[in-house]
């Protein structure tokens, strides 16, 4: 789990890093080849409701990993590019 949240948070300075508050992070198995790491957050406070979802999936037969960032604006339409893309949209929004 520790090396799945280091690949999350790769790349975020530690100011934004606290800016973020983890709600859940969950392990599923979609078949024998597929698992999924997947982790819920808010930008602080968690009333702000500026969540943000990022799932991880990796695929033991392809030995592929797919990361996949969501807002609750684009969640399942278009993925952002990445987790600092979302906190970036949401920086956005404030100005």
């Amino acid at each position: 789990m520790d090396e799945f949240l280091k690949t999350v948070f790769n790349g975020i300075s530690s100011e934004r890093r606290k800016q973020l508050v983890l709600e859940d992070v969950s392990y599923h198995r979609l078949n024998a080849d597929i698992v999924t790491l997947e982790a819920w957050m808010c930008v602080a406070p968690i009333e702000s409701n500026q969540w943000i979802w990022v799932r991880v999936e990796k695929n033991t037969a392809t030995e592929t990993i797919q990361e996949t960032f969501f807002t609750k604006d684009n969640y399942r339409k278009e993925a952002l590019p990445s987790l600092q893309a979302c906190i970036d949209y949401y920086m956005e929004d404030k100005k």
